[in-house]
């Protein structure tokens, strides 16, 4: 059973290049997330009412909505990239990875529990069969 990893980046610049998601981060320093290792991406955006986070489905979306940008990768490692300082919302960042990586899962799925390893496994299948099309 791989043990998940989470790694929390203050996001000061993030860039999307032809082959993955390049975020400077402090003082972390540089990280770069390949597309093709690349599983599960969606949002946690907070109520600024009450301060709690919520994880909207991708039909709840738009692309001024902020919060934390969370990637998953086939290494089971949870990127949870804090946007405030780069300038860029959430939203626009999920979105211009869907057009960078279409075949990964977007947008957070119910039925999907972080530390069930056969559920992790069915996503890795389903994006592995996706980008081979």
């Amino acid at each position: 059973m791989r043990k998940k990893l989470e790694i929390v980046l203050n996001a000061q610049k993030i860039q999307f290049t032809g082959s993955g998601v390049t975020i400077k981060s402090y003082p972390s320093g540089v990280y770069r997330i390949p597309y093709k290792k690349m599983t599960y991406a969606y949002l946690r955006a907070c109520d600024r009412e009450s301060g709690r986070y919520w994880e909207p489905e991708l039909a709840e979306i738009s692309k001024d909505l902020d919060g934390e940008f969370v990637i998953y990768d086939s290494d089971r490692r949870q990127y949870r990239i804090r946007t405030k300082q780069s300038g860029k919302t959430a939203g626009f960042l999920l979105t211009e990875l869907a057009m960078h990586a279409p075949y990964i899962l977007l947008g957070k799925q119910q039925w999907f529990d972080e530390e069930d390893e056969g559920a992790f496994m069915e996503i890795e299948s389903m994006v592995h069969l996706r980008h081979q099309c």
